[in-house]
């Protein structure tokens, strides 16, 4: 388990269960792209991602195969997916 991982902890009488976000990755086909937002759909299910301009920059076509690493936000009102091209962009943006 990884710190940034676990997001709370809910009691069910005694036990104390993690609570994991698991979109952690995404691979499927470029549905859509327009700067700052792309839809990747994966066995037609549609993903919209928010991504960085340079992200944005360097995608294939739509249409093409594409993997993003995926860091999902969880807020009371809204699941959001924001989307990179490798790990270490990622760890930059976790440490915004």
């Amino acid at each position: 388990m990884y710190p940034s991982d676990r997001r709370r902890i809910r009691s069910a009488g005694n036990f104390h269960i993690p609570i994991f976000i698991v979109i952690a990755h995404i691979s499927g086909t470029l549905a859509q792209k327009i700067p700052g937002e792309v839809v990747v759909d994966v066995n037609g299910v549609g993903y919209q991602i928010y991504i960085p301009l340079n992200v944005f920059y360097r995608l294939p076509e739509i249409g093409a195969r594409v993997s993003l690493q995926v860091y999902t936000h969880v807020r009371e009102d809204a699941l959001q997916l924001f989307g990179f091209q490798d790990g270490a962009e990622k760890q930059i943006f976790l440490l915004l």
